[in-house]
C-alpha cells in the first residue's frame, strides 16, 4: 500500500484546535452552533472524519477516503447501510446519535494528533496499522461476516488489505500480542468459509439420511435394524423365523443407526461432508483445512516503538532460513573450492504430492510434508543444514563426499515411505552446483 500525503493527511490538520468532520447526507434540522467541532459537506474541505447519515453517503465513504490518501480517518456510521471499517456504528439520524458520533470521532482524532509526524506521514501498510489500533483503543478484533468468503473481518483496519498478514509480522516483531479467536473450515477449491456442513452416506455420500431403530432378537442373538424383521404388523426375525411377541422377553431395542435414503446402506457411522455455497463444490471432512483467526493487542514495545516514530517489524521466517542456507552454502562452495573439501547437497523431492492433495486434502498433505521434515532433521548430523521449499527439501551437508551418502540416503527415503499414512513418492537426488540457483526460491 503506498499512500501519498495530500491536504487531507493528517499533518495539514493536525494543529487545528476544532475539528473538521465531513458530513454525508445530513438533514439541515441536526446542525447547531453548539457541537464541538465544525462540519463540511464536500470532499474537497479539510477534514478529520466522516460521518455517514444515509445510505447515499454509504456508497459514497470507501471512495472518499482512498481519494484523500489518508487511512487513518475516523468514520461513524449513522445510517442503515453496511460500513464494515466504520469506528462508531448507530443507526438512526437523530440529534443525539450525531452527537455521539462525534464524541466518538474526536477521541480517535486527539490519539492520531499526539502521534508523531513520521507516523502520520508514514505509507507503510503495517505503521498505518499499528497507528489504528493503537488509536482504536489498542484492540485488532476480528468480527464475524458473512458478506465476505473468509467469515472474518478486522473492522479497526479500516481499509488495509489482508490486515492479518500485516498483524501477524506485527506480532513476530512484539510489538502486537496474538491471541486466539476462533478456526474455521476452508474450501480446497476456492478458500471460502461460507461451508454447508453435513452428515453423509459413507457409501454414496448423499445426505438423504434416516434413523432407524435396531432390533435384537435374545433367543439367536441377531441384530438388525426393523424393517428386517417387519412382516406386516408382525416382527419376524430374518435369521432364525421366529416371531418376536413380547417387548423385553423377546427382544430389545437397543438404539439407533443411520440409513440411506439413496442408495440403501446402513451407515454404522456417517461420515462428516462440506458443501461449498459459493464454488458448490463438495468435500470429505478429512480434505478441509482450516484456519486460525486471532485478536491482536498492541504490547508496550509496540506502543513506545510508534510514539518514537519507528515501526519496523523482523523478517519472515521463511526468508531468513533462506538467507542462512544460502550463506552457509556459499561459504562452504568457496572453501570446498580453495582447499579442496567436499560437499553434498541433496534434494528430497514427492513426486505424488499433488496426488495426495487431491485424494486427501491440504490439510493431509501439509501434515505429512511436517513429518517428512522431522524425520529428514532427525536422521542428519548436527552439522547438516536443512531448508523447507515449497516443492522440495533441501540438505546442505558440508565436508561430506557423494559417495559416502547412498547408504543414509536410501535409510532416509525408507523410513519417510514406511512412517508416513500417505505416499508421497518421496525420492533424495543429489543436487549439482549450477542446479541450486533454480532450487532456491527468489525473495519475495
Amino acid at each position: 500500500m503506498n499512500l501519498t500525503v495530500t491536504q487531507n493527511s493528517p499533518t495539514a490538520h493536525a494543529a487545528r484546535e476544532v475539528p473538521q468532520f465531513l458530513l454525508l447526507s445530513s438533514p439541515p434540522n441536526l446542525l447547531r452552533d453548539d457541537f464541538r467541532c465544525r462540519f463540511v459537506f464536500g470532499d474537497e474541505e479539510v477534514f478529520e472524519g466522516i460521518i455517514v447519515v444515509n445510505g447515499h453517503g454509504a456508497d459514497d465513504v470507501e471512495a472518499i477516503v482512498r481519494r484523500s490518501n489518508n487511512f487513518l480517518l475516523p468514520i461513524a456510521n449513522l445510517s442503515d447501510a453496511a460500513i464494515p471499517f466504520a469506528d462508531y456504528h448507530g443507526q438512526g439520524a437523530s440529534r443525539g446519535r450525531l452527537e455521539d458520533a462525534v464524541d466518538a470521532l474526536m477521541r480517535i482524532c486527539e490519539s492520531v494528533r499526539q502521534l508523531p509526524e513520521s507516523i502520520r506521514l508514514n505509507d507503510e501498510a503495517e505503521a498505518i496499522l499499528l497507528a489504528r489500533v493503537h488509536t482504536r483503543d489498542g484492540i485488532l478484533a476480528p468480527a464475524y461476516d458473512a458478506s465476505v468468503g473468509r467469515m472474518i473481518t478486522y473492522p479497526a483496519a479500516g481499509l488495509i488489505d489482508e490486515p492479518w498478514r500485516h498483524a501477524d509480522r506485527l506480532a513476530e516483531a512484539g510489538l502486537l500480542s496474538k491471541h486466539f479467536f476462533d478456526r474455521f473450515h476452508c474450501c480446497p477449491s476456492c478458500g471460502s468459509s461460507r461451508l454447508n456442513v453435513r452428515e453423509e452416506c459413507s457409501t454414496c455420500h448423499s445426505a438423504d439420511l434416516f434413523d432407524e431403530t435396531t432390533i435384537h432378537h435374545f433367543r439367536c442373538a441377531h441384530q438388525a435394524v426393523e424393517r428386517q424383521f417387519r412382516q406386516g404388523e408382525k416382527l419376524v426375525c430374518p435369521k432364525c423365523s421366529r416371531e418376536l411377541r413380547h417387548f423385553g422377553v423377546d427382544y430389545d431395542k437397543p438404539g439407533l443407526t443411520t440409513a440411506c435414503r439413496s442408495c440403501g446402506h446402513v451407515n454404522d457411522d456417517s461420515l462428516v461432508g462440506f458443501v461449498c455455497v459459493d464454488c458448490e463444490s463438495k468435500h470429505d471432512g478429512q480434505a478441509v483445512a482450516t484456519r486460525d483467526w486471532y485478536e491482536y493487542k498492541m504490547t508496550a514495545v509496540g506502543e513506545r516503538s510508534l510514539l518514537s516514530g519507528e515501526v519496523t517489524s523482523r523478517k519472515d521466517g521463511r526468508k531468513d532460513a533462506l538467507d542462512t542456507f544460502r550463506l552457509m552454502v556459499g561459504q562452504g562452495l568457496r572453501i570446498s573450492s580453495r582447499y579442496d573439501k567436499s560437499l553434498t547437497i541433496l534434494k528430497i523431492a514427492f513426486a505424488k504430492a499433488d496426488q495426495v492433495r487431491k485424494q486427501h486434502g491440504e490439510r493431509v498433505l501439509a501434515q505429512a510434508r511436517t513429518h517428512a521434515l522431522e524425520i529428514v532433521r532427525g536422521e542428519l548430523r548436527d552439522t547438516d543444514l536443512v531448508l523447507d521449499t515449497e516443492d522440495n527439501i533441501l540438505v546442505y551437508m558440508p565436508e561430506t563426499d557423494t559417495g559416502q551418502t547412498e547408504t543414509p540416503h536410501r535409510r532416509l527415503i525408507d523410513r519417510i515411505r514406511s512412517t508416513l499414512r500417505v505416499d508421497l513418492g518421496a525420492e533424495a537426488s543429489l543436487v549439482a552446483v549450477e542446479e541450486l540457483s533454480r532450487l532456491l526460491p527468489m525473495h519475495p
